[in-house]
C-alpha cells in the first residue's frame, strides 16, 4: 500500500511508513487475532525528525491503521499533581513529542481516557459519543493491576508498537504486569482523585529504597525475552541505524512479561 502522504516524507520517515505497512500487513494475515487496538510508544527526538516529519509519522499510523483505534500516552506521571488532568491541558513533557503533536493538532478530537495519572489520547474507529458518555463510569481507582484502568484498556485484542526507543526509555505497560504479579518493590498510595470528587486514587509508586535501581537494562531484558521466545510474532525493524520499531501483540506481551515475573519478581530491577 502506498501512503497518500508519502510525498510529504523525508527519506527516513518514508522508510518508517514502509515499515508500518509491513507490520500492518503481517498482523492482517492472521484474521483469528481480530486486532482492534494499537498502542504506540515512541521517542521521535532520538530520530532527529522535524516537526512536520513527526506530524506525518502519526498521520501515517492513522492512515495505515484507520480501521483500528489508536492509543497515544497522555500521562501526567506525578503523585504530587503538579500537572493537572484536564482535556484542556497538554500532558507531561515526559510523554515525548508524539503526545504533544496529537494534542496541539487535535488529532484525538478531544477524546482522552479517564485516568489522572496514565491516560491515553484516543484516535480512530470506536464510537466517539459512546466513549465520551462512558468516561464517568469507566474511572477506576487504580491505573494498574486487577480492576484497573489498564485492565479495561486490555479487554480488546491489541498491537503494541514501540518506535525509536525500543524499551530503553521506558515502557509503562510493564507496570500493569508488575501489579498483577505483586512485586515487592512497588506499593499503592491513596491520593485524592482529580477526576472524581470525593474519591481516592491508588497511585502505584516505587517504594523508597536506596538499593532499588529501575535502569534501562531491566527494560532491555524484556526485549531479550521476546527475541528468545519461539512463540511470539515479535518484530524488530532497524530504521537506517538510527532507531528501532518493535511490534507485538497484547497476548504476547502478557505471556512473556508474566512468565519473566513468575520466574523472578525482581526481573525489571537492575
Amino acid at each position: 500500500m502506498e501512503s497518500q502522504i508519502a510525498n510529504s516524507f523525508t527519506k527516513d520517515t518514508f522508510v518508517i511508513s514502509e515499515v508500518l505497512d509491513a507490520i500492518g500487513d503481517y498482523f492482517a494475515k492472521d484474521e483469528s487475532r481480530k486486532i482492534n487496538r494499537v498502542f504506540v510508544f515512541s521517542s521521535l527526538v532520538s530520530m532527529r525528525l522535524s516537526y512536520e516529519d513527526q506530524k506525518n509519522f502519526i498521520l501515517s499510523i492513522m492512515e495505515r491503521f484507520s480501521s483500528k483505534t489508536i492509543y497515544i500516552p497522555a500521562y501526567t506521571y506525578n503523585s504530587r499533581r503538579l500537572i493537572p488532568y484536564s482535556d484542556s491541558e497538554c500532558p507531561s513533557p515526559q510523554n515525548g513529542s508524539l503526545s504533544r503533536i496529537v494534542f496541539k493538532e487535535e488529532l484525538h478530537k478531544g477524546v482522552r481516557t479517564l485516568d489522572e495519572d496514565y491516560s491515553y489520547f484516543v484516535i480512530g474507529s470506536e464510537n466517539r459519543s459512546e466513549i465520551q458518555a462512558a468516561r464517568e463510569s469507566e474511572w477506576k481507582s487504580k491505573s494498574f493491576g486487577s480492576n484497573s484502568h489498564h485492565e479495561a484498556l486490555y479487554l480488546e485484542p491489541a498491537i503494541f508498537l514501540t518506535v525509536g526507543n525500543g524499551f530503553r526509555d521506558g515502557f509503562t505497560p510493564a507496570m500493569h504486569f508488575e501489579a498483577l504479579n505483586n512485586v515487592d518493590y512497588r506499593e499503592y498510595l491513596d491520593i485524592p482523585s482529580q477526576a472524581i470528587k470525593g474519591q481516592f486514587k491508588k497511585y502505584y509508586a516505587k517504594k523508597v529504597d536506596g538499593n532499588l535501581d529501575f535502569g534501562k537494562k531491566g527494560r532491555e531484558k524484556l526485549a531479550a525475552e521476546f527475541k528468545d521466545s519461539p512463540k511470539t510474532s515479535f518484530k524488530a525493524y532497524s530504521i537506517q541505524g538510527k532507531a528501532e520499531i518493535y511490534a507485538f501483540t497484547l497476548d504476547e506481551l502478557t505471556a512473556v512479561t508474566s512468565s519473566a515475573l513468575r520466574r523472578n519478581k525482581n526481573f525489571f530491577l537492575t
